[in-house]
């Protein structure tokens, strides 16, 4: 529940930020739809928009025209190259939660991701991904690399 672990962030500290890696399919062309979507957690917590909160999303193309205020679209960014967003407004060490539903699942490069996630995340930062089973041991070997502490893994089928 996404919604819950900003309410939590924001509690505990001055602001939160949220990316969504391959995030376009959960667009706001639609409108909120899924609570855990990034439209229905820019509804959720309007009024943070902007000044504690801030929504970023990747995708291989632009897709939006305009966005709510603290809702940004990173278009041409891959889960691998995910640390240009440093480029792009979003300092290091930053981000509170990382998150990709298929983005990093096709990701020729999931060293990388790691590898760039990292960058982005601050200490206390999740990064939440699936990923096909047989990238388990380079996943595993990234994260070591980069000092990220699994919380745990499951295999529930497919892509998910």
């Amino acid at each position: 529940d996404f919604g819950t672990e900003i309410e939590r962030r924001l509690d505990e500290q001055p602001g939160c930020r949220f990316v969504e890696v391959g995030g376009a399919w959960a667009g706001f062309r639609g409108g909120p739809g899924d609570r855990n979507g990034l439209a229905g957690l820019a509804q959720r917590f309007d009024r943070d928009l902007g000044t504690r909160l801030f929504l970023h999303f990747t995708n291989l193309t632009q897709w939006h025209d305009s966005l709510p205020k603290g809702v940004k679209e990173h278009p041409y960014v891959t889960a691998a190259t995910l640390a240009v967003l440093t480029r792009e407004g979003v300092p290091r060490g930053s981000v509170d939660i990382i998150h990709s539903q298929a983005g990093a699942y096709f990701e020729t490069d999931l060293a990388a991701f790691v590898k760039a996630a990292m960058t982005l995340l601050r200490p206390s930062g999740l990064l939440l991904f699936n990923h096909p089973v047989e990238a388990s041991e380079t996943i595993s070997i990234a994260a070591a690399r980069n000092s990220l502490a699994a919380a745990g893994s499951n295999v529930v089928g497919g892509m998910n």
